[in-house]
C-alpha cells in the first residue's frame, strides 16, 4: 500500500466559529507520513494505532498507543513514515485566551483530553452558533485542567458576572447572541463566562438558553399556538429543532404535550 502523505486519505471538515476556522481531520490506520511543517494553530490529536514517533522542534517525542497528543501553536514538526491513524481538531489562535502560555509538544492519557470525535460530531450537528462557541471554550478549559496551558485572562471575573449573563439571556432567549456578546454584557472574557456561569448555576449558558426556550414553548403550546409558530418564536430553527430539545428536556414531543393538554382541558 502506498504511503499517505499529509492530508491524503483523510476526511477534512472546516467549521467557522466566532469568525475563526476550526479544522477537523480524521484519518484511518494506514502507512502515513507528515513532512516537516510549521503550524500556527493549536491541535488536539487522538492517536489511533501503535506507539508513534513525532519530531517536534528538533526533538523526538514518543507517543504511546491511543494517547492524546497536544500540539501547541507555532510548532515545527514532522512524523516519519509509520502505521497509524488519528482524529485531530485544529483551533485558530483567535479562539484561544490572550497571553496563554503552552507546554511543548507532548501527550496525555486520552481520558484527560477532549474526546475529539465527539467534539467534531457535536460541531457538525449543532444548529446554534452559541453551542459551537461553547464547545470550543470547554475544550480549551480541559487543556488548562490537564496542565497544558496557563493564562491570566482566563481567571478574570467577579461575583455578579453570572447574574448579569443570566439576566441578559432571559431578556433575549429567542435571539442568537454569541458567547462574546454575552461575555461583553457580563464584563468578562468568554472563558471566564462559561466557568463562572457553571459555578453559579450548574449548567452552561447555552444549556440555560435552551431551557428558557423550552419553557416558553410549553407556555405557547398551552395557549394553543401552532408548532411551527412556537418553534420560530422561541428561537429554534424549525419544528424538528424544537422537538429534539423539547423531548430531551421533558421526555415527550411538543405534539404529544399539546395533545395531552387538550385532552385534560376538554375531559
Amino acid at each position: 500500500m502506498a504511503v499517505a502523505v499529509g492530508f491524503d486519505a483523510c476526511t477534512v471538515e472546516q467549521f467557522t466559529i466566532g469568525g475563526a476556522p476550526v479544522l477537523a481531520i480524521i484519518g484511518d490506520v494506514r502507512k502515513r507520513h507528515f513532512p516537516l511543517r510549521v503550524t500556527d494553530s493549536l491541535a488536539i490529536v487522538i492517536n489511533h494505532g501503535p506507539e508513534q514517533t513525532i519530531i517536534a522542534n528538533g526533538k523526538k517525542v514518543i507517543i504511546p498507543p491511543h494517547a492524546a497528543i497536544f500540539r501547541p501553536p507555532n510548532a515545527i514538526w514532522t512524523i516519519p513514515s509509520d502505521q497509524f491513524g488519528f482524529a485531530c481538531i485544529n483551533l485558530d489562535q483567535r479562539l484561544l485566551p490572550r497571553g496563554t502560555r503552552y507546554e511543548t509538544f507532548t501527550w496525555r492519557p486520552s481520558p484527560m483530553m477532549p474526546a475529539v470525535p465527539d467534539v467534531v460530531a457535536r460541531l457538525r450537528h449543532s444548529r446554534s452558533a452559541l453551542s459551537r462557541e461553547q464547545q470550543v471554550v470547554m475544550m480549551v478549559e480541559q487543556l488548562f485542567t490537564a496542565g497544558l496551558a496557563r493564562s491570566g485572562e482566563r481567571f478574570a471575573g467577579e461575583p455578579n458576572t453570572a447574574r448579569r449573563a443570566r439576566e441578559f439571556l432571559e431578556s433575549c432567549y429567542a435571539s442568537n447572541p454569541s458567547l462574546d456578546d454575552i461575555a461583553a454584557v457580563a464584563g468578562v472574557n468568554r472563558f471566564a463566562l462559561v466557568r463562572l456561569f457553571r459555578r453559579a448555576y450548574g449548567i452552561t449558558p447555552h444549556t440555560f438558553q435552551i431551557r428558557l426556550r423550552v419553557r416558553q414553548a410549553q407556555r405557547m403550546l398551552a395557549a394553543g399556538h401552532a408548532l411551527h409558530y412556537v418553534a420560530t418564536s422561541v428561537g429554534f430553527v424549525d419544528p424538528s429543532h424544537l422537538t429534539r430539545h423539547f423531548r430531551r428536556v421533558l421526555g415527550v414531543t411538543p405534539g404529544a404535550y399539546a395533545r395531552n393538554l387538550q385532552f385534560r382541558t376538554t375531559s
